[in-house]
């Protein structure tokens, strides 16, 4: 059966700014524990190398960017055999509201090892991990929108 975690949070600022930040894989570490390093192109079809932390032992894996639209969605997967022993995909998605953006982080996790995940408490940590990262995402979206507003004009 698949593992599936999936948050979401509300960020008091425009997609571009979140975007930029999403993209920014230097700077993950100044604001995340649960990505410590992500390395390759941004383009449809690289690799990425991601690495984890927040606990999980310096995991690091090798995925393919599957879904890259500008300022909205962003999708790597991982799958091995075919995605028959395993598939992981990993999503972002910013979608712009009256305020600000919704900003959604998903998982997903299939195929026969995800079978042996003890689902109840790996789903647990990673909701854990997936709001930490979602509140330190709106935390540093929300200060570069704030210092990024113009300044009105000087009146006489």
């Amino acid at each position: 059966m698949p593992v599936q975690v999936n948050t979401s949070i509300e960020i008091l600022a425009p997609a571009s700014v979140i975007w930029d930040i999403l993209c920014d894989f230097e700077r993950y570490p100044e604001w995340n524990a649960l990505f410590s390093n992500i390395r390759g192109e941004l383009a449809l079809g690289a690799t990425l190398t991601v690495e984890l932390d927040s606990g999980w032992r310096g995991r690091r894996f090798r995925s393919k960017l599957t879904q890259l639209r500008t300022g909205n969605e962003l999708t790597w997967e991982r799958k091995l055999v075919f995605g028959w022993v395993f598939r992981g995909r990993h999503s972002f998605r910013i979608e712009p509201t009256t305020n600000g953006c919704l900003f959604t982080h998903t998982a997903s996790f299939s195929g026969i090892t995800a079978d042996v995940f003890p689902s109840g408490r790996f789903r647990k940590r990673l909701l854990r991990d997936f709001e930490a990262f979602n509140h330190g995402l709106k935390s540093r979206a929300e200060q570069m929108a704030r210092t990024d507003v113009p300044s009105p004009p000087a009146t006489e």
